[in-house]
């Protein structure tokens, strides 16, 4: 992944005081960017199919209200409803 030349592209151009660049940075990582944004990796489950621990847990329709959620394994494609 290439670097990024600046990670507060988002305030360079602006004069802020100290605290309100802090501020932003911190509004910054809570939206996923930013030099304070230290991202998660997602929490892997055991696939019960192929026993190998990649499986993670998937919602299967995010843009709507279903709130179904599935077991997803990427090592052999099972998939199963939660």
């Amino acid at each position: 992944m290439a670097k990024l030349r600046n990670v507060t592209f988002y305030r360079d151009k602006l004069s802020l005081s100290p605290e309100t660049a802090a501020k932003m940075d911190k509004m910054a990582a809570s939206l996923g960017f930013g030099p304070l944004y230290k991202p998660t990796l997602p929490q892997t489950l055991t696939c019960p199919k192929c026993k190998k621990p990649n499986a993670v847990i998937k919602e299967l329709h995010p843009d709507t209200d279903m709130n179904t959620i599935a077991l997803v394994c990427p090592d052999c494609g099972y998939e199963e409803e939660r």
